[in-house]
């Protein structure tokens, strides 16, 4: 290892450029695994079974995949704005899209006072019983919230490395 390095021909400039798509892919792939997954318990063949585990389930669920979809967010912006400022940043087509993704990145974030009501109301199984009546209006705000932040900020990515 003449050149000191652990990885030959790593360039950090590439993994700078392609972060914020690989963390914004992951924001997508687990809005798209939380629809499959509670998307099936609102299904009409199980939504009356699923009624009493709705609240367990959501609160297991949400109280550990929350943790992955901040840090995914964190590292959308923070990388994005690696690509936009300092020794790293780009300039042109590319510059717009890494601004673009993220705005839609942190567009996300600015769903959570419409996710509050509906994530307390199931955690606490607040309709006794109807639980997913309540994961309904949560799942509704999540397709919102993935067609008009999450696929954006990808999409946006993808066209900012393109570029």
């Amino acid at each position: 290892m003449a050149s000191g390095r652990i990885i030959p021909d790593f360039d950090i400039v590439k993994l700078i450029r392609v972060a914020p798509l690989i963390s914004s892919t992951a924001t997508l792939v687990h809005a798209l695994a939380e629809l499959n997954f509670l998307g099936a318990m609102v299904h009409p063949n199980t939504r009356e079974k699923c009624n009493e585990i709705v609240p367990k389930v959501f609160r297991n669920y949400f109280s550990a995949g929350v943790q992955y979809v901040i840090a995914y967010g964190l590292t959308s912006v923070s990388l994005s704005i690696v690509n936009l400022v300092g020794q790293y940043s780009v300039s042109g087509a590319s510059r717009q899209w890494y601004m673009a993704g993220m705005a839609y990145a942190v567009a996300h974030y600015l769903f959570l006072p419409k996710v509050a009501s509906p994530v307390r109301d199931i955690i606490e199984d607040a309709s006794q019983g109807k639980s997913t009546e309540d994961l309904d209006r949560w799942l509704s705000i999540h397709r919102v919230r993935m067609a008009v932040a999450d696929i954006p900020a990808w999409l946006c990515y993808i066209l900012a490395i393109c570029n």
